[in-house]
């Protein structure tokens, strides 16, 4: 009885044993897939410190702006309403303004600006206006026509947010559909993606595929100009606003790949970073869990065989022994 039960807790240690290679040979993988999010990055500055370049903020965003004339929504909707001889000048991204802005604005992103002050008139005023108060982007552009000449500029403090809580008129458009992007293709040995860029991010943020895929990533920049480079791969590519632009390469090497805008897109353009997550675990996955099964099976049949092997002995001793 005593030899049953010592056999009984051999066998469930191995059982153990063999449960353990199982989950270790499952999760193993999903810590090879570990990521961190742009998002999550930005959140926490420790896991970005030493990773990133210190940059200094853009000396135009820090100037202080001593000629700015404020003006309430209420004051603009008065001028709006009665057809008064000024510019309504909206800075935000051509996105944001498809979605909804003041009839008869004029769309003119912020960091295009400079290169587009000749189609603005300079002998009646301006009103900027971004977002919201807080934007800062609306400051950064009045600075910018006031340095260029622009006499009599007004910066809208209550943005496009105070705008639309007074319940005033706005020109509605189609807002750009977020399930255009991601992953449209897949097949063994090929991926496809739309790749969304706009100011300060990719969507998506991570694009996974597998070692040794044929990548296609369809680039599409809703707002201003911006680049993609991938590290390690030779590619830095410029893409125009409003114009696809489509690259083709193959993932040979396993890891987490970095993509970040290569030209520069406005204050946050550091932080303008992706993820291609490069994983060789598909090809290894089946391998591996089919090594765990092989070892769940094999080692308990082989512990029974054993102790069967030793109890036959140990009878047949016995046997000879009592002749």
């Amino acid at each position: 009885m005593k030899f049953f039960k010592i056999n009984i807790i051999k066998i469930l240690l191995n059982i153990i044993i063999a449960i353990t290679i199982i989950a270790l040979g499952l999760i193993y993988p999903i810590f090879q897939l570990k990521t961190f999010s742009v998002r999550e990055l930005i959140g926490n500055p420790e896991k970005i410190a030493g990773d990133q370049e210190e940059v200094e903020p853009e000396q135009e965003y820090i100037e202080a702006i001593s000629e700015v004339i404020p003006i309430t929504v209420e004051e603009v909707y008065e001028i709006w309403s009665n057809n008064e001889d000024y510019t309504i000048l909206d800075v935000r991204a051509l996105e944001e303004y498809s979605e909804g802005h003041i009839e008869g604005a004029v769309l003119i992103p912020d960091v295009e600006l400079k290169g587009r002050l000749d189609e603005l008139p300079k002998d009646k005023p301006i009103i900027v206006h971004c977002c919201s108060p807080d934007c800062g982007r609306s400051g950064l552009a009045v600075n910018i026509l006031l340095k260029n000449g622009f006499s009599e500029v007004y910066e809208m403090s209550g943005g496009f947010s105070g705008w639309q809580e007074k319940g005033y008129p706005v020109v509605l458009g189609e807002k750009v559909s977020e399930k255009e992007y991601g992953l449209v293709y897949s097949e063994p040995g090929y991926k496809e993606y739309n790749v969304k860029l706009s100011r300060f991010s990719f969507l998506p943020e991570v694009i996974r595929v597998d070692k040794g895929d044929r990548v296609r990533l369809n680039l599409d920049s809703v707002d201003v100009v911006h680049g993609i480079e991938i590290d390690g791969y030779d590619i830095n590519i410029r893409v125009p606003q409003e114009k696809i632009i489509t690259i083709e390469f193959i993932a040979n090497k396993a890891g987490s790949i970095r993509t970040r805008c290569s030209i520069p897109c406005g204050p946050f353009h550091t932080f303008m970073t992706g993820n291609i997550l490069v994983s060789s675990v598909k090809s290894n996955l089946n391998i591996d869990f089919l090594w765990a099964i092989t070892l769940a099976v094999i080692v308990p049949l082989g512990t029974l065989g054993i102790l069967s092997v030793k109890n036959k002995y140990k009878k047949k001793i016995k046997k000879d022994h009592n002749k």
